[in-house]
């Protein structure tokens, strides 16, 4: 455990040499810290999702009354399948009374009751469309009832988690040489292992789907251009010509609203 010696303001983060230089986990420490001491909570964590793991492991917890970090066990989804669950599909957690909730259940014993944890908010944290982790705010002792106002204030922090790890993918990629800490490569080749199978989901779509209508179209463009004075034909290939480019529109809409999906 590393005890902190700094003390900074959300604002005050922007400016931040961790923040510019891409020392992501550095950050992330700066984060918790502030999150923790604006709203006067006893813990503050940000957990990296792992999905080839099945697991959300702790990155950093700062302990509040304590004033220092360190690292929780992670959450296996073999060990906690319905918590695990709704972390992943779940944007949001928000338990003012930790003990009653059903979705707590499965860590009351191995996790809340050990810490003394009464009341808990979390949110999902997501880069460039994939949940890349989970940001946590605990009470200890009396139970609290979360106002909107600290909603927003976690939102704010998990934006700036997000503007760090941008941050360091941009220095990684265009500045390496100012690269100064670990980088966090597994979460780097998943997320490129994600968008590949995207590109090839897709793709193998565009191929299938798309490649029939646009075949029948052209064909029935030559079928018109030969039936030219056969007008009973031509009226038919007509027909026909503006039910195929009906169902490819339709197809290309089918394929816009995956894309976006995804």
């Amino acid at each position: 455990m590393q005890n902190t010696t700094t003390y900074k303001t959300f604002l005050e983060l922007s400016e931040s040499e961790s923040l510019t230089k891409g020392r992501f986990e550095d950050f992330v420490r700066e984060v918790l810290v502030v999150l923790a001491r604006e709203l006067h909570v006893s813990r503050t964590s940000f957990w990296l999702y792992k999905p080839y793991k099945e697991a959300f492991e702790n990155m950093q917890l700062y302990d509040y009354n304590l004033d220092s970090f360190s690292k929780e066990n992670a959450i296996w989804q073999k060990e906690y399948p319905k918590y695990y669950n709704h972390l992943i599909t779940n944007q949001s957690i928000i338990a003012s009374n930790a003990a009653k909730d059903s979705r707590l259940s499965e860590v009351m014993d191995d996790y809340l009751i050990p810490n003394n944890i009464s009341s808990t908010m979390g949110q999902q944290v997501w880069y460039n469309g994939i949940l890349f982790g989970f940001i946590l705010v605990e009470q200890s002792g009396k139970i609290r009832k979360w106002e909107d106002s600290e909603v927003i204030h976690l939102h704010i922090a998990l934006s700036y988690i997000i503007q760090s790890y941008n941050s360091k993918q941009w220095l990684a990629r265009y500045h390496p040489e100012k690269m100064s800490d670990g980088d966090l490569s597994e979460f780097v080749d998943k997320e490129k292992e994600e968008m590949r199978k995207k590109l090839t989901d897709h793709a193998f779509y565009a191929s299938h789907n798309i490649r029939h209508p646009i075949t029948t179209i052209l064909a029935l463009v030559d079928l018109v251009k030969a039936n030219w004075e056969d007008r009973e034909n031509y009226e038919s290939l007509l027909t026909q010509l503006k039910i195929e480019t009906m169902n490819l529109d339709e197809t290309i809409r089918v394929m816009s609203a995956k894309i976006e999906l995804d």
